[in-house]
């Protein structure tokens, strides 16, 4: 009898040893999930914010481009403006040389009668 009462003396109390290494372990756990939880949202975070720089760098360089190639065809337009007015200076002054040449023989008919 007594060895039964140790027996059972001994299991019960094998069993709060058991039970109190799982009180202390559930903190433990908590702490673990916690800590994988918030590398978890860390990780998240840095994957984001790497992503925002990516789009921002895109959106950048894309800008850049546009803007490189409104500022050639402004070139572009400044070099079509001079030739173009430079065109119409040489006709100007083609057209004046002729009225010019044109009057001069008109006085000269004149002159001569």
């Amino acid at each position: 009898a007594d060895a039964a009462a140790e027996a059972t003396s001994a299991a019960a109390a094998a069993r709060e040893a058991v039970l109190a290494e799982m009180r202390e372990s559930e903190p433990v756990e908590v702490a673990l999930r916690a800590a994988r939880l918030e590398h978890e949202q860390e990780r998240r975070a840095a994957v984001e914010e790497a992503w925002e720089r990516a789009v921002e760098a895109t959106l950048q360089e894309s800008a850049a481009q546009q803007l490189a190639a409104l500022e050639r065809m402004r070139g572009e337009l400044m070099a079509a403006k001079a030739a173009a007015a430079l065109q119409l200076s040489e006709a100007d002054a083609r057209h004046q040389a002729e009225m010019g040449a044109e009057r001069a023989r008109a006085e000269a008919a004149v002159a001569a009668k």
